[in-house]
């Protein structure tokens, strides 16, 4: 009997809650579960409790460093959750060196770019 593996769960970490909502719509249209997180600080507590298959996160936050602090713990603490960063182009390129994202897409989202990054991530951790 062929066994179906359960949908991914991605973490969506975004202070906006419209570009939150805007994102989960995008993944569960792809049958992907989505944890919201809207502070860097309930992103942290999210990961270490549920440890989500990939974390989609803004980089972006107002606060210094905020989402690269997030992508830091996460590349620290769980190596094999990948991260994708949302970024407006404007990215610190030292800071993302030295945060590991394991891709970074564009910001403000399009649907489309978003799920390919979102499938080839996911494909490479299975």
């Amino acid at each position: 009997m062929y066994r179906m593996n359960p949908p991914a769960e991605i973490l969506v970490v975004d202070y906006d809650p419209g570009a939150r909502r805007l994102v989960r719509t995008v993944l569960e249209h792809r049958s992907y579960r989505v944890v919201e997180a809207g502070s860097t600080y309930e992103a942290l507590r999210l990961i270490r409790a549920r440890k989500p298959d990939l974390v989609v996160l803004r980089e972006d936050f107002p606060v210094p460093r905020g989402g690269w602090i997030v992508c830091e713990r996460v590349w620290e603490a769980h190596p094999e959750v990948p991260v994708l960063v949302l970024s407006t182009g404007q990215a610190d390129q030292t800071a993302a060196a030295a945060a590991g994202p394991h891709r970074i897409s564009p910001y403000p989202v399009k649907a489309e770019r978003l799920a390919e990054d979102v499938a080839a991530l996911i494909a490479k951790g299975e």
